[in-house]
């Protein structure tokens, strides 16, 4: 079977990867990032291990890997870029590491085979249309240190059975149309709309705690 040498070092935007054509690949040097649009759009990639030597995911570096399953990544990951994962709609879970303080913008967004979430307790903040479009999950349980949840983080997030479950000792700061489980009405018979409106989502630790959120989700 055919080796390729690759360098990471002298290109890091450029990494891309002979996994993908089922080569047997070798590197020189430590791959510590993986660069921006590294594997965008690469439709036949089905499952990826990240090594414990990477520390970044750049920007749209998985984006538009429609056929991308699984990631396995460990607790060293320290920061996933804007729209790193979106539009990965075969995904079965987000890999967010227990040492990322921020999730950024578009992360994880259109990622329409996500069912569970469980936010770290080291994430601070989730970025703005974060997992929006992420209609397929049911559930998010947010870690105790989370301060604030960007606009339209979770969008468009359209399972009648979702909620989300808030742990942080205080309540965070929440973003215009945070939870707006749908994108337009126009996109819903009346019934589901009603559907939505009936079902309660938010889940907190003390009646003390306040969740500023759209009267549709109350």
């Amino acid at each position: 079977m055919q080796k390729y040498s690759y360098d990471i070092s002298k290109d890091y935007d450029g990494f891309v990867s002979a996994l993908l054509l089922g080569l047997e690949e070798e590197f020189e040097g430590v791959i510590d990032c993986i660069g921006n649009f590294a594997f965008t759009g690469i439709t036949n990639l089905e499952s990826i291990i990240i090594p414990d030597e990477v520390k970044t995911i750049g920007e749209s570096a998985f984006a538009g890997c429609s056929g991308l399953i699984s990631v396995t990544a460990s607790d060293s990951l320290e920061g996933i870029g804007y729209a790193a994962f979106e539009g990965c709609s075969s995904l079965l879970s987000a890999p967010i590491g227990n040492k990322m303080t921020a999730i950024a913008t578009s992360a994880f967004a259109d990622c329409t085979s996500l069912t569970t979430l469980t936010i770290p307790d080291a994430v601070q903040s989730i970025g703005n249309a974060a997992f929006g479009g992420c209609a397929s999950l049911v559930l998010v349980t947010m870690g105790k240190g989370l301060k604030s949840v960007g606009a339209s983080a979770f969008m468009g997030c359209s399972n009648p059975s979702l909620h989300f479950i808030f742990t942080a000792p205080e309540a965070p700061e929440i973003g215009d149309c945070a939870f707006e489980l749908y994108y337009f009405s126009d996109d819903l018979t009346d019934e589901e709309f009603d559907l939505l409106l009936s079902i309660p989502r938010i889940f907190v630790p003390t009646d003390e705690y306040y969740i500023d959120v759209p009267s549709d989700i109350d």
